[in-house]
């Protein structure tokens, strides 16, 4: 049963739920702007004025996990979630606005499969998962030369896949 494995270290009992689900956001908009106020020139290049935009993110993200308790000390499982960061501003008072303006959101879908298992009466644990993301819009830091300063700032740098493993023993 559930407690006597949470008992055992395999899996706490809260953990033992098939499927959950949440609305994630920061609200239905975030305006932003801001002007420095300086005129002139900021560090050698031009200041062009201020940033007034908006952007706005509401999305629902959730994930849905399977496990098989294959003997009383080998636990299988599988999990899909999806997931995002909303977009922001550059905060840098360097470049056009175009340049400056929001950063798009940028969402996940990640993949994980894996086994926690316990060996000789429980004296060690051995534990082991792959996983497999898969980005869309990656939000990435980038130094770009504004005016021949070097200016850093986030971007979204396209699709990315990542994957690995994990192993652990205890």
């Amino acid at each position: 049963d559930g407690a006597a494995d949470g008992a055992r270290g395999l899996v706490h009992p809260s953990a033992r739920k098939p499927g959950s689900g949440r609305l994630s956001g920061a609200g239905p908009s975030h305006a932003g702007s801001h002007d420095g106020g300086l005129g002139g020139t900021t560090q050698g290049a031009p200041y062009l004025g201020p940033l007034s935009d908006t952007t706005s993110t509401e999305k629902t993200t959730g994930k849905l996990g399977l496990e098989w308790q294959v003997a009383e000390d080998t636990l299988w499982y599988a999990s899909v979630s999806t997931g995002f960061k909303s977009g922001f501003f550059n905060t840098t008072l360097l470049g056009t606005p175009e340049e400056r303006g929001p950063v798009g959101e940028e969402s996940i879908t990640s993949y994980e499969i894996g086994a926690k298992t316990l060996w000789w009466d429980d004296r060690a644990r051995l534990n082991a998962a792959a996983f497999y993301y898969d980005y869309q819009d990656f939000q990435a830091s980038a130094v770009q030369l504004v005016n021949g300063v070097p200016v850093s700032r986030f971007i979204n740098a396209g699709d990315v896949t990542m994957y690995g493993g994990e192993l652990e023993l205890q």
